[in-house]
């Protein structure tokens, strides 16, 4: 029997791979799908696809089928006071108005992350933009690239204390600027319908009928 996994970040925000490394450790562990499932972007997915068009299997795999890339993506969202991450899978990661909606999502957070290090910095902790891409400035950024800062200059011990204890601190901050995030996707809700990936029981059942062929019961 082949896994399946359906919820993998790369360096298009917070992962600690390129999307062309996560697809060939995948095909080394003889996985049957991987999703491509970034923070509010799929800017991972067409190098992921390229690659995975001239892939080869691992040489001790021996089931015939190939590995299927899912695009996919993980947006962060707001449910009445709660934070909620929203998967979604097989959307069409070219559709112009995504796209748009997607660009002005990442310029909200990148407003967002700019007040932030603003915040720390008051606090005379030395958070700054640069630090945060560490020489990738396509990346999303999110509260993984605090927590790796914070952790570097000594300020917290792990990711635990980064999230409960100091970026708490600007919880409020956090979650009124996030309330942007979710404007700009309802602003155009025409050109999200027409995506179709944010409808979790469409994604869900459209899983189960593409994967269908990967279980063995």
């Amino acid at each position: 029997m082949r896994f399946i996994d359906l919820h993998v970040h790369t360096t298009a925000s917070d992962g600690s791979f390129t999307p062309s490394e996560v697809c060939q450790m995948a095909l080394d562990k003889g996985l049957a799908a991987l999703a491509i499932t970034d923070h509010d972007t799929v800017d991972g997915v067409p190098e992921a696809i390229r690659f995975m068009e001239n892939h080869q299997l691992a040489p001790d795999t021996q089931d015939p089928l190939p590995m299927e890339l899912i695009p996919g993506i993980e947006l962060s969202c707001n449910y009445g006071s709660r934070e909620i991450h929203i998967l979604g899978f097989y959307m069409d990661y070219t559709n112009p108005g995504l796209l748009a909606e997607l660009n002005a999502l990442k310029d909200a957070r990148f407003n967002r992350n700019v007040e932030m290090c603003k915040l720390f910095q008051r606090d005379s902790i030395n958070m700054t933009i640069e630090k945060l891409q560490e020489g990738n400035p396509d990346t999303v950024i999110t509260r993984a690239h605090f927590a790796r800062v914070l952790i570097e200059d000594g300020i917290v011990k792990n990711k635990d204390q980064a999230f409960k204890n100091t970026l708490a601190k600007n919880a409020d901050t956090i979650f009124r600027n996030r309330r942007s995030h979710v404007n700009v996707l309802s602003r155009s809700s025409t050109n999200m319908a027409n995506v179709q990936f944010s409808h979790i029981h469409y994604s869900i059942s459209l899983v189960i009928t593409r994967l269908r062929n990967y279980w063995t019961i």
